[in-house]
Parts: structure tokens; sequence; C-alpha cells
């Protein structure tokens, strides 16, 4: 596989993860995930994270920690 892209997002883990409210087998749910902020300097991005149950409940939270590596061939 070929990548032309100059860095690829390595997953460094998730921070303040939450669990609000219990979810049951059966349940929907739905996961937003919205970049919060970029570090350039540090090559990281973190994303947060908000998952809904059917009843647009929230029923966690989180944030998820990217960091960026550069890719060999680019």
């Amino acid at each position: 596989m070929t990548r032309d892209a100059p860095a690829t997002p390595v997953p460094v883990g998730y921070d303040k993860v939450r669990f609000l409210k219990p979810v049951f087998l059966g349940d929907t749910v739905t996961l937003i995930y919205r970049i919060a902020e970029i570090d350039a300097q540090r090559k990281r991005s973190t994303g947060k994270i908000e998952v809904f149950n059917q009843d647009e409940e929230l029923v966690a939270v989180g944030q998820h920690i990217l960091q960026w590596v550069p890719n060999p061939a680019a």
C-alpha cells in the first residue's frame, strides 16, 4: 500500500472517559467525534467523543489522542 501523506495518525489512547448512564442490550448508540484541538508543535490532535442512546441521552464522553508520525516514504 502506498501512502502519499506526510504523516500517519497513531492512536495514543483515551483520556477523561466517563460513563454517564447505562446502555442495555438492544439499545442503539450514536457516536459523535469532533476534533477539539490540534497541537502542531507536539504533532498531536485531540478528539472529543460523545455517545448518545436512541433517546438522545448522553451516555458517555471522552477524549481520543492521536500522535501524527512521519511516513518514511514521504
